[in-house]
């Protein structure tokens, strides 16, 4: 009892004055590196040096058609409209060093929108905190430091969606829905997530909460897939053929995809299914479903 009042102490002593924020961010950030620190001696294995040299060619070269460069069984082949991060590198001249620490960067603006949105939904400290903590010790905020391998921008893309959805700005949240897109395809079905999040169920009916973000939205979302049609359609680049992709390639992982599920949440899968509970008590069984 004498060890948890200190603590519940040193928590309220945390969460205390105006930047809060700020102080509970440090705390979440050292204690998820403590408990995972990232293994950066794997730097040095040809395999990750590899892996920075392909992408980095991407850099010097961002509307270079990775299809037609990589062999189609490669990773780096599937990357020709993951455009964002080349283009940030060629614009300010990073390498593998700037851009491990521009996704550093990224990792902390990506928890730090995690505490303002749980903070914004439940205005309570520790809930933010916790929440905060949860996200930075599953795989949605440690690829920003665990994810050292070129190519790989899943981080990048979870925080531009976080911004998205932390925005007061209609436009902007517009805007960081299609940069996200840009930086991994499968942002896109990831920012279904941000139309919910702004949409209430009324019995049968929708109300829309905000219809100008989401108007920004699905403005984002025809942007990305006319503009990607029109690269495709002028041969800039060629339509995605290697062999990680499709039908085939789950078919041979689906033995994983049930610990993939778990471990992208982790024990943040206690409150998707808190929730899921208090809607089928609300008898919102829509927004349950989706």
């Amino acid at each position: 009892m004498r060890f948890s009042g200190r603590l519940s102490e040193a928590i309220d002593g945390l969460l205390s004055g105006e930047r809060w924020k700020a102080k509970a961010l440090a705390a979440v950030v050292a204690l998820a590196l403590f408990r995972a620190f990232p293994s950066y001696d794997a730097l040095d294995s040809d395999f990750v040096d590899q892996t920075w040299r392909h992408a980095e060619a991407k850099f010097d070269n961002p509307l270079a058609d990775s299809g037609r460069i990589f062999p189609p069984e490669w990773h780096e082949s599937n990357l020709a409209f993951r455009l964002t991060a080349p283009v940030l590198a060629h614009v300010l001249g990073l390498r593998r060093t700037g851009m491990l620490i521009a996704s550093g960067i990224g990792g902390l603006v990506l928890l730090f929108s995690v505490l303002r949105v749980s903070y914004s939904i439940i205005p309570n400290k520790r809930v933010a905190l916790f929440v905060c903590l949860a996200t930075a010790c599953a795989w949605p905020g440690a690829a920003a430091y665990h994810e050292l391998r070129g190519g790989y921008y899943d981080a990048t893309a979870l925080c531009l969606l976080l911004l998205g959805l932390s925005t007061a700005s209609a436009f902007l949240t517009g805007l960081w829905v299609f940069l996200a897109a840009w930086t991994d395809e499968r942002a896109l079905i990831a920012s279904l997530f941000l139309f919910l999040f702004w949409i209430r169920k009324d019995y049968l009916q929708l109300r829309w909460s905000r219809p100008g973000k989401l108007a920004a939205i699905l403005t984002a979302w025809a942007g990305y897939l006319a503009l990607r049609l029109y690269l495709t359609a002028n041969h800039v680049f060629v339509k995605l053929t290697g062999t990680g992709i499709g039908l085939s390639t789950l078919a041979r992982q689906v033995n994983i995809v049930p610990i993939g599920i778990w471990t992208g949440l982790g024990g943040g899968w206690i409150i998707v299914a808190a929730g899921f509970i208090a809607l089928l008590l609300e008898k919102r069984y829509l927004m349950a479903a989706a």
